[in-house]
Order: structure tokens, then C-alpha cells, then sequence
């Protein structure tokens, strides 16, 4: 089947999708920029015959890139590797929304935010401490280990999300994405917590500063200036904001943990 450019236009966005996903893809920049020109490689690859789970795996392997341009001290090809990694990143959406997505389309993005979130971080640390750059008092090796703590950080918040929500789920209870779906703000401490939570959380913040695309943006505009101490300094940051969003989570877990025993003690009293 031959696919023209006018169905690729017609469908890279998708009409039913939330308000979160509108302002990642409008007030985002390079979220914006990137939608501008995926359809030009999606018509691309749609008639050369790819799917767009070949271009998910595509874009892995620009992550792998990335990571090791900054290991062995290519901080310009890493940089562009990341570009290429957001750019795959919104054209394989553009492809599903026109060919049609696989049954594990989702997982295989949730795939990719692993091998982001978990080499990232580490090998802009390591690149770093290379080139002996310390923050304040915080010694090379203290960046390094931070950076680290920082991919860590990003993969134990996933890890623990995924294993709540499916207990929630194997439960009976609802499908969500967040442990906060489903929250009731009246006012309790649990309510203020999520109330808080998602103001810090706001796509707009997230997105733009501690999320893929930020992170990417960021990267590239203090790799490209050279400020490799104000590099540091975000790897440092992006570290805290994690910090700031497990204590949160782990605060509603407890409460959530306790609602749901106290509701099973009542069906098991009646």
C-alpha cells in the first residue's frame, strides 16, 4: 500500500487524546518541533515497508548511542543522538496512528523511557567526570555518583508505580497509570498530599524540565555552551525532583494501603 504525506498530516494527532497530551505536544517545545517533522521520515518509512515497532527498536538503539558518544567523550554525536532518539520517538506514533499500532506498541515506549531513564543520566555523569568538573563542594566523583543515583532514582520510582498498580489491579481494582487516579481531594492529609503532588508534577514542569524531552533539551543547550558545571548542577536537580516525587508516592501508598485493608476488614465483618 502506498502511503502519501496527506494521511500521515491528516492523523498525527490523535483527536481523543487528553489535555496532558496536548500540552506535551504543544507546549513543549521540542515535543512541538519534533511533531512538525516526524511525517517526513514516517512517509518515509511506511513505504519503505517499516513498522513502527522497527522504529521504537530504532530508537533504542539512538539511546545506546547516546550513552556511549558521552562514555567516550563525544558530547556532539551524543547530543545529536538524543535529537534522533525524540524525533523516532514521535514518528513511530505518527506511523501506528496511520498503519495501525501492534498489541505492544505501549510496552515497547515504556521500554524505551527504561533504557533512557536508566543509561542517561550515569553516562552524562561519567562524561563529566572525565573531565574532573566539580559543582561547589561536590567533587568529580560525588557528580559521577550522584548521575548514577539520579538513573536509579528514575527506575525505582517505575518499578515501584508498576508493582503498586498491579496490585491495585490484580485486586479488582480499576486500570490507571498513577497511583493518584483515583485519589479523593477532600480535605485530609492524603488529599493534600496529591494536591500538592500534582501541582509538582505538572506536565508543563515535568515535561519541559525533568521528563525525556526536558531532559534532552537541557543537555543539548549546556553541551552545546560547554557548561559543563550547570550540566552537573541539572544532573544534581533532576535528582532531587525524583526525590521530591518518591516521598509523595510512598506517603500515598501508605494511606492507599490502609484504605484498602480497612475496606477489607469492613467486607469481612458484614
Amino acid at each position: 500500500m502506498k502511503y502519501t504525506l496527506k494521511q500521515i498530516l491528516a492523523t498525527r494527532y490523535d483527536p481523543g487524546r487528553s489535555v496532558s497530551r496536548k500540552i506535551e505536544e504543544r507546549l513543549i517545545p521540542i515535543n512541538a518541533i519534533g511533531k512538525l517533522l516526524a511525517p517526513y521520515p514516517a512517509y518515509l518509512y511506511l513505504n519503505l515497508g517499516l513498522k513502527p515497532d522497527h522504529i521504537t527498536f530504532i530508537s533504542f538503539l539512538f539511546i545506546g548511542a547516546a550513552a556511549y558518544f558521552f562514555v567516550i567523550g563525544n558530547p556532539l554525536v551524543a547530543v545529536i543522538s538524543l535529537l534522533l532518539f525524540i524525533l523516532h520517538d514521535s514518528v513511530d506514533g505518527d506511523m501506528a496512528r496511520v498503519r495501525g499500532a501492534s498489541s505492544y506498541g505501549a510496552i515497547m515506549d515504556s521500554f524505551g523511557a527504561d533504557i533512557f531513564y536508566s543509561v542517561v543520566p550515569v553516562s552524562v555523569g561519567y562524561y563529566l567526570f572525565s573531565l574532573n568538573v566539580s559543582v561547589y563542594a561536590l567533587t568529580p566523583s560525588s557528580i559521577l555518583f550522584l548521575s548514577a543515583l539520579t538513573s536509579i532514582s528514575f527506575l525505582f520510582y517505575r518499578l515501584t508505580n508498576t508493582k503498586i498498580l498491579t496490585f491495585f489491579w490484580d485486586k479488582g481494582g480499576k486500570e490507571k497509570t498513577s497511583v493518584f487516579d483515583d485519589v479523593s481531594e477532600a480535605g485530609s492529609p492524603p488529599g493534600l498530599f496529591v494536591r500538592l503532588a500534582k501541582i509538582y508534577h505538572h506536565t508543563l514542569i515535568k515535561g519541559n524540565f525533568f521528563a525525556e524531552p526536558g531532559i534532552v533539551t537541557w543537555i543539548t543547550i549546556l553541551a552545546l555552551l560547554k557548561q559543563w558545571e550547570f550540566l552537573g548542577g541539572y544532573m544534581i536537580l533532576i535528582l532531587l525532583y525524583n526525590l521530591g516525587y518518591l516521598v509523595p508516592n510512598f506517603a500515598r501508598t501508605y494511606f492507599s494501603f490502609l484504605a484498602y485493608e480497612k475496606g477489607v476488614s469492613r467486607e469481612a465483618g458484614k
